[in-house]
């Protein structure tokens, strides 16, 4: 369908403002740019009953700051399911920060725990630091999740655009540990492939934020070689084998790069066994997760997000 009017608008508003692209503003910069600029499109951000800073394990010995959101006072006899969400960036930006308004909502809404991870970013930790610290995080949730009043056995990952491909990489991960599975994948627009040959990395390429020039900038940022792109804990898609993984739950865009990424993992797991349900919103571009406060597309994604939340942890 035609680009979604307001979606054309917010486009034309960016195109007049002519930010310059995340190359030329450098990894530094963009985050700063990211942290500002993406709160004033977003959501406001919803009340919830507390927000507690806490620390996880990340990948060797290291130590990550986290978010954990919390929707209710915990119950200790009654433990609440809880999501442990990684958010995009392509590895090299956003934040807790930045993405504070969407686990306030999806934790509201959802009514459940909401746990944000702040993984490390590239090019300060280049690949495979981010896929660790993120099976790190699920590691240590499994472990300490009931020292918050947290259900271990009702975990769901999720994340959008690079954290939708960690939160994919995560249950692959868990999966060849021989560690319990989450009850839900949520993949929001993930990256699954190493080489941007689909057909819609090639039509959307251009013109709709997400370019050519910004991913392979990201990827540059990222990863240390070619070879690097072959590998699952990159490109999850790669993966030997898609059976004995948590349902997934996808999201895509129409106008996005990425959205064959989508479309070919959810036939990958589901031609392997593992259910995968596929939504795409149409008219509206890559990263609209956070573009709320002036559209109104975000808010059927977001409850498409709690509904599926809800159905898998039966809340």
């Amino acid at each position: 369908m035609p680009l979604d009017l307001d979606m054309a608008e917010l486009l034309n508003r960016l195109e007049r403002a002519k930010a310059p692209e995340y190359p030329e503003m450098g990894a530094i910069l963009a985050r700063q740019f990211v942290d500002t600029n993406l709160p004033v499109i977003d959501v406001r951000p919803q009340s919830v009953h507390a927000v507690k800073e806490i620390q996880v394990d990340g990948w060797q010995g290291a130590t990550l700051n986290a978010r954990l959101y919390l929707p209710s006072e915990p119950i200790w006899a009654k433990p609440m399911p809880v999501l442990l969400w990684f958010h995009g960036g392509g590895f090299t930006i956003g934040s807790l920060d930045s993405y504070d308004a969407v686990c306030r909502t999806l934790c509201a809404g959802a009514e459940m725990a909401v746990l944000s991870v702040d993984y490390r970013l590239a090019p300060e930790h280049k690949f495979p630091t981010a896929a660790m610290d993120a099976f790190a995080a699920y590691q240590w949730l499994l472990t300490h999740a009931s020292d918050y009043a947290l259900d271990a056995q009702r975990i769901i990952i999720g994340g959008d655009s690079a954290g939708g491909t960690l939160s994919a990489v995560t249950c692959l991960q868990a999966r060849d540990a021989g560690l319990p599975q989450p009850v839900l994948q949520l993949l929001i627009y993930p990256g699954t492939c190493g080489f941007g040959e689909t057909a819609a990395y090639k039509r959307f390429g251009v013109g709709f934020r997400l370019t050519q020039r910004v991913i392979d900038w990201f990827f540059e940022q990222y990863l240390n070689s070619e070879d690097d792109r072959r590998d699952f804990r990159f490109a999850p898609l790669y993966a030997e084998n898609h059976a004995d993984l948590a349902p997934a739950w996808i999201a895509i865009a129409e106008y996005d790069p990425l959205a064959d990424d989508g479309r070919l993992y959810a036939d990958k797991l589901n031609a392997a066994g593992t259910p995968a349900e596929l939504v795409q919103y149409d008219g509206v571009i890559h990263g609209f997760l956070n573009f709320g406060g002036v559209l109104k597309r975000p808010h059927e994604l977001h409850q498409g997000m709690m509904a599926a939340m809800r159905t898998s942890t039966h809340t």
